[in-house]
């Protein structure tokens, strides 16, 4: 990196800073590389003296011989943090391919795959993941209790620049695979994958409530099925109708180019023949939502885990040229199998394939490491306290009780039982065509952009969610969810041996230290995971108090590459011949462009083609503020106002 220059001064190879100078003297350099010493790496000196390059080039050397949990923390500081564009192109598939082999194999996979033209089913039942199952349970938990739950403040905003619309984002990816029964919250009634179920549906029944069978494979116009998107911040419902147009454009262009293939028929030719209407709707359906499912997918690598790890200013999501789709084979292959009792033997030949395609099955953990209320943003709280405070006819948050919110849900404006016609954000639909305007639509994206994003910290969920909090609280415990050290014992990190080690802010380490008895290892996941606070990631330094949550960054990794490359859509059935040469041509990354290799510009540019301009950060960067943006881009060649909106017809 240029703006990073070596330094000539030595440092020692234990793992604390020189005792000649504070930590603040040393050079990043020098930071960069205590990082690796405390992990028990020895660093020689001349190491000081290396320009970036050959240095990330010889750290690589020393890292990839490593397993287990020490390979994957410094793999990541490798393929994420301050240096990652040094990182010579000829090593990043070696040490991703490394990293992604660790992670996936920590869990159990049941292996299966079919020879033929392969489709989704609607509720996901393929191996594990079916909707209407009771949630997995990682961790075998030991003794829990019952205690208070810490305060919330007001929004702070987040420090990677972040804006609302990666967690708006975040929050079809979060929906998409939890949905909690109302009666039964052990019960998860959606699937285990990424199969945007927020749009299509769990059931047949849920699916086609929102296509026309018309013999084109289309969904109808502007519509979603997932009724829990009118309660929450609208950024989310309008990323839903732009994933619908998307599918809809998907499904056109295979009509189009695959119809003497596939031996189709033109749709207007069928108006008669029920049957046969049917039966191709349903083919180019399926097959646009196998499509549109990958977009889905390619946005989470690139932009949005780009956003969250803090990466989108200086080089975007996973990096570069490397892949957790693709076939992984490694030849001299020393991993560990992290869930083998004893490792195999010296004598035994290693696997060298890492599996792929096996399926998933999510966990009552990592449902309770999504509830990121404090990343909410100022625009958003607002959005949630005149929504509930409208309904109620009041404004004394701090007095409501849980039969307050459930009877503000239910006096909000009801929505329509026919998701063709349901609307959000007091949009209104065209009558002729029953499409939303689209300059409505970008302008909720547009605010979303602008909005910043909440900081993951302590004492971070606004006051109107703060029964959301305590609700979930209670749910983990009543599921027996395992505590925060348990889970990061599973993770494979250290455990906390205090409180001041979980959280470095004194006031939040020692509310906590009482509550639970001055007893770390009684500290509960749910506030284990959102109140936690630690420096030195290696990603960024920051000066103020603790801003990186390290457990939650480790865990979103994991449960990141095992939905992905656990599901064979994504993996061994992601081919041509399943996908058809315009499909599979559809959703290929361009590693090059001008959003690092992200993804979400194809799909706003697609959908809303007027509202978002080649040369704009709102349509290459929207997951991060255009402020923030404006910092590390060339002024030359970019637009940072907020795009005109067309003039209407």
């Amino acid at each position: 990196m240029a703006d990073v220059q070596p330094q000539t001064t030595g440092t020692a190879n234990d793992v604390k800073p020189p005792t000649t100078g504070t930590a603040e003297e040393l050079t990043p350099q020098q930071k960069f590389l205590l990082l690796f010493k405390s992990q028990g790496i020895a660093i020689p000196d001349s190491f000081d003296t290396l320009a970036p390059p050959a240095l990330m080039a010889e750290l690589t050397k020393l890292v990839i011989p490593l397993e287990g949990q020490k390979l994957m923390v410094l793999a990541m500081l490798l393929l994420n943090g301050p240096y990652r564009k040094a990182l010579p192109v000829d090593l990043i598939r070696s040490i991703n391919d490394k990293l992604v082999a660790v992670i996936y194999e920590r869990m159990p996979h049941p292996p299966r795959n079919l020879a033929a033209q392969d489709f989704r089913s609607v509720d996901g039942a393929d191996r594990l993941g079916a909707a209407y199952m009771p949630y997995a349970q990682s961790v075998i938990p030991g003794p829990t209790s019952k205690l208070a739950y810490p305060s919330s403040q007001e929004v702070v905003n987040n420090p990677d620049g972040l804006s609302s619309l990666t967690f708006a984002y975040g929050t079809l990816v979060i929906h998409s695979v939890f949905r909690s029964g109302m009666t039964n919250p052990k019960l998860n009634e959606t699937s285990s994958f990424f199969d945007l179920s927020p749009l299509y549906g769990d059931d047949i029944e849920e699916q086609l409530s929102v296509r026309n069978r018309t013999g084109k494979g289309l969904l109808a116009p502007d519509c979603f099925v997932d009724d829990r998107m009118l309660f929450l911040p609208p950024a989310a419902a309008a990323l839903l109708v732009v994933f619908n147009r998307n599918h809809n454009y998907i499904a056109g262009e295979l009509l189009k180019n695959e119809k003497e293939a596939r031996n189709w028929t033109d749709p207007s030719l069928l108006q008669w023949d029920t049957l046969k209407r049917n039966k191709q709707d349903d083919e180019i359906f399926e097959l646009a939502r196998l499509v549109n499912c990958v977009h889905f997918v390619n946005i989470v690598i690139t932009d949005y885990v780009g956003g969250v790890m803090g990466r989108t200013r200086d080089g975007g999501g996973w990096p570069l040229n490397a892949s957790i789709f693709d076939v992984i084979n490694l030849p001299d292959r020393a991993i560990t199998f992290a869930n083998l009792k004893n490792p195999l033997p010296d004598a035994v030949p290693k696997p060298t394939h890492v599996s792929r395609g096996d399926g998933n099955l999510v966990s009552i953990e990592f449902n309770t490491l999504y509830r990121w209320h404090a990343t909410l943003s100022e625009r958003d709280v607002k959005w949630a306290e005149d929504m509930i405070g409208d309904a109620l006819n009041r404004r004394d948050f701090e007095n409501l009780t849980p039969e307050d919110y459930i009877r503000a849900f239910r006096m909000a404006e009801p929505a329509h039982q026919d998701p063709k016609q349901r609307t959000f954000a007091k949009l209104v639909r065209d009558p002729e065509t029953n499409f939303f305007n689209d300059n409505e639509l970008a302008t909720l994206i547009f605010s979303a952009t602008e909005a910043p994003a909440g900081m993951f910290r302590a004492n971070g969920t606004p006051l109107i969610m703060g029964f959301i909090d305590v609700r979930g609280i209670d749910r983990a415990r009543q599921m027996g969810t395992c505590t925060m050290n348990e889970f990061r014992h599973w993770l494979g990190l250290p455990k906390y041996t205090s409180f001041e080690d979980w959280n470095k802010n004194s006031k939040i380490s020692t509310a906590a230290s009482e509550l639970y008895g001055g007893d770390i290892d009684r500290l509960e996941l749910y506030p284990g995971l959102h109140a936690e606070g630690v420096l030195g990631d290696g990603l960024h330094d920051y000066s103020g108090e603790p801003l990186r949550v390290n457990t939650m960054r480790n865990g979103l990794l994991l449960d990141a590459v095992a939905l992905i490359r656990g599901d064979r859509f994504f993996t061994t059935a992601f081919n041509e011949e399943n996908y058809t040469a315009t499909g599979f041509a559809d959703v290929q990354k361009d590693t090059t462009n001008k959003a690092y290799g992200g993804c979400v510009h194809k799909l706003l540019m697609r959908a809303l083609p007027k509202n978002f301009p080649e040369d704009s950060v709102y349509t290459w960067f929207p997951m991060t503020t255009p402020a923030e943006m404006q910092k590390v881009l060339p002024a030359d060649g970019w637009v940072f106002d907020r795009p005109t909106l067309p003039a209407a017809k």
